[in-house]
């Protein structure tokens, strides 16, 4: 009697649960990277936006130390109103630089992630003595949503209390 012997094959090819867990790896990575890039973008909004102000803050500077008035509007400063930059619009009200983003109302271009929608940046004037005859025009930065003060590091501005109603 001849005797059958039965081979084993090796099986070729990756089996369904190594195929499960490498895409619930490359998802779970994934995830994770959304977070990131989110705030990255809205980092560079709010760059954006804080450095048009910043130029606006210098130029009230300047207006004020050769003519000893404050600015009342964009159009003090630059000739013209500004409608806004692509992520903010800017009001300048008793010398306040006021950056509000995401406003499309006001002048801005684009709609900003919903975590800074509609928060503001104030720029509050106050002037010093350098002894010149005018003095000297300093602004000092405040916000009041709490994600732009922490999350993307806006130390140099205040972060102001909620108003209580």
């Amino acid at each position: 009697m001849k005797r059958m012997v039965l081979e084993r094959t090796q099986e070729k090819g990756f089996m369904l649960m190594g195929l499960m867990a490498g895409v619930a790896v490359a998802c779970t990575i994934a995830c994770m990277s959304v977070g990131v890039f989110q705030s990255s973008i809205i980092k560079g909004q709010v760059e954006e936006a804080e450095g048009f102000a910043r130029g606006l803050t210098v130029a009230a500077a300047v207006k004020y130390k050769y003519s000893n008035v404050m600015p009342n509007n964009t159009a003090d400063l630059t000739g013209s109103p500004i409608q806004g930059s692509r992520y903010a619009s800017y009001t300048i009200s008793n010398g306040h630089i006021i950056v509000t983003f995401g406003a499309k109302a006001s002048g801005s271009q684009n709609a900003v992630n919903g975590k800074i929608q509609d928060a503001t940046m104030d720029f509050a004037p106050d002037v010093i003595d350098d002894g010149s005859p005018t003095g000297a025009l300093v602004y000092t930065c405040s916000v009041d949503n709490s994600y732009l003060w922490k999350a993307l590091a806006l130390t140099q501005c205040a972060l102001k209390a909620p108003v209580k109603s």
